[in-house]
């Protein structure tokens, strides 16, 4: 179902998602847990798996940063955006790295979250380093096209979401409470498919994971 979800149809093959899964740290939290806190350095990137999360900034509830079962599949129209955590932050590092602008002290330096995050319900979530995260993507250049694709659809969809719910309820503009898009981060990733392999699991069709 989280393959389907989630990275199925950004071209992720099954033979990929199992080493995404390889790489991830799988963490139980009762309902209730912060999992991200407002200012918290992101030096992880998270994806709900089970259970539903309710983000919260400037005091407001913010749909487009949450998953439940109103936000799953495609009930929204940016999809469920809020599964995904700290991509955003993980998509600027990874660019800095790449385009030498951050030095090694800087390197230690995270990303601050946006918003809090906390378990509405008992959740299963998986987690990645930065960077066991970077060295997915630097394995394959299909993996790293697709892992692109997944994270920065999560992205667009959490700016249409947002837009969509000022539209119906009259809340501030979504760029007060994303002031960090002023550099647009998703757009700063480059495919360098010239310095990456191609594996042989990478050229397979996307068939659904069996169970």
């Amino acid at each position: 179902k989280l393959f389907v979800s989630h990275f199925m149809s950004h071209g992720v093959t099954p033979k990929q998602y199992e080493r995404i899964l390889q790489k991830a740290t799988k963490l139980s939290f009762k309902k209730g847990h912060i999992l991200v806190r407002s200012g918290d350095k992101l030096d992880k990137v998270y994806l709900v798996a089970e259970g539903a999360t309710r983000a919260l900034v400037l005091g407001r509830f913010v749909t487009a940063a949450s998953t439940n079962p109103d936000t799953k599949g495609d009930q929204k129209a940016g999809g469920d955006s809020g599964a995904w955590i700290g991509e955003m932050a993980f998509l600027d590092r990874l660019w800095e790295l790449e385009q030498g602008k951050t030095n090694e002290a800087s390197k230690k330096v995270a990303e601050a979250a946006i918003y809090t995050i906390v378990c509405d319900e008992d959740c299963t979530v998986l987690s990645w380093t930065h960077e066991d995260m970077a060295e997915l993507m630097g394995s394959s250049t299909d993996l790293r096209s697709a892992l692109t694709r997944a994270m920065t659809s999560a992205l667009v969809g959490k700016v249409v979401n947002l837009t969509v719910s000022r539209t119906q309820h009259g809340l501030p503009h979504w760029s007060t409470w994303l002031s960090d898009w002023g550099s647009n981060s998703s757009a700063k990733v480059t495919l360098r498919s010239e310095s990456q392999p191609r594996l042989a699991e990478d050229k397979q069709s996307n068939r659904p994971a069996t169970a």
